[in-house]
């Protein structure tokens, strides 16, 4: 079987782009706005939607 690259990111994942705490990491999936998914039984979101996510989060704060 080929390795494909992966397409989704784990609250690990997560916590390590961003460079926070894993209770902090556990927290933002909770939030309304994080557009995340439960894979099995692990939570996971989409990178593209990681990083769309992640650009709202600085457009907000730019027009702030």
């Amino acid at each position: 079987m080929e390795n494909k690259e992966c397409i989704m990111y784990t609250v690990e994942d997560v916590q390590k782009l961003l460079g926070i705490s894993r209770k902090a990491a556990y927290k933002l999936f909770k939030q309304e706005d994080f557009p995340w998914m439960m894979i099995g039984n692990a939570k996971k979101i989409i990178k593209e939607d990681f990083w769309a996510w992640l650009q709202k989060q600085k457009q907000g704060r730019d027009s702030a």
